[in-house]
């Protein structure tokens, strides 16, 4: 009796850029698609020929998968003859007629993080933006935050909403509904969010990358919006190593309701004086009392 795989699943497997393989049960190799075939460039009998040391792991979740007979995601090191890479994959149970098989597609993860790489390398305005990669239910993959963010050394998970002054939520939602759709095309918006010196206002930009393998998700990048003074009186701080804006004002020369004005409104800009005055003082740049990089001092010229 033919326990081929159906045509069907035969033409999109050798259709699909991924790598693609079926196998039955045992782990025999039925089928290799040509991406496949030419990357590992030898003939293929069974999944060690293809996974390598890790094709017991891939056994086991084959079986799994065919026993609950539903797409099963799995991720594994390969070499491919340049060192190992992280693959991404995903399996599902193919029905013979006579018998269950698995198909799998795979591919490495490396082409996703260049994917994320082409987009915060060409949306980056300073050194220090933060990156997030966010699902559709707006909860973060991965990031890279500044030490300034409340979930700085956070493990992924959260929702970029905890961030978010209640009051901007809606106009935050909006926009990653435009961003969706809209793929490939950058939305720019300003809230006001919880950082760990109060709240600040930040700039965001978020893109939208469908991608029906990996998952579809946002990229987005935050930083502190221009003339942002309260940022900058935090940076400050850290300049003079001080504990309080009396403290600071007596650095400056001034008095200490002047800074007490600049924090009462979200949009006062500081004086250029004072910008000048701790410049001198603590040998620190504009850009470094700007971009908000916490206790390491980033200086970059202008």
């Amino acid at each position: 009796m033919d326990n081929s795989p159906p045509d069907a699943i035969l033409n999109f497997i050798n259709l699909t850029t991924q790598f693609g393989v079926i196998s039955d049960y045992t782990g025999r190799v039925v089928h290799c698609n040509p991406p496949l075939a030419e990357m590992l460039r030898y003939p293929v009998a069974n999944l060690q020929d293809v996974f390598g040391p890790g094709y017991s792991v891939i056994l086991e979740i084959l079986q799994r998968s065919i026993s609950e007979r539903g797409m099963t995601p799995f991720e594994i090191d390969m070499d491919f003859g340049d060192g190992l890479h992280r693959v991404f994959g995903q399996m599902y149970p193919v029905e013979t007629g006579t018998e269950y098989q698995a198909m799998m597609l795979f591919h490495p993860m490396d082409n996703l993080q260049r994917l994320e790489s082409v987009f915060f390398e060409r949306q980056a305005k300073l050194p220090t933006d933060s990156k997030w990669v966010v699902d559709e239910e707006y909860r973060t993959l991965k990031f890279q935050a500044d030490p300034d963010s409340i979930f700085y050394n956070r493990e992924p998970g959260f929702s970029l909403f905890e961030a978010i002054k209640n009051q901007n939520n809606a106009a935050l939602e909006s926009a990653f509904e435009k961003a969706k759709t809209a793929p490939g095309e950058t939305i720019t918006l300003t809230v006001d969010a919880h950082r760990k010196h109060g709240i600040c206002r930040i700039e965001m930009d978020i893109n939208y990358g469908p991608d029906q393998f990996y998952g579809n998700r946002f990229y987005v990048m935050t930083r502190p919006a221009i003339n942002r003074a309260l940022d900058i009186l935090d940076r400050m701080w850290e300049a003079y190593q001080v504990d309080h804006d009396k403290d600071l004002a007596a650095h400056l020369g001034v008095v200490a309701s002047a800074i007490s004005n600049v924090r009462s409104r979200n949009d006062r800009e500081l004086p250029l004086a004072w910008i000048h005055k701790c410049w001198l003082d603590c040998n620190v740049r504009y850009r470094w009392l700007y971009a908000g990089v916490g206790k390491k001092r980033y200086r970059v010229k202008f």
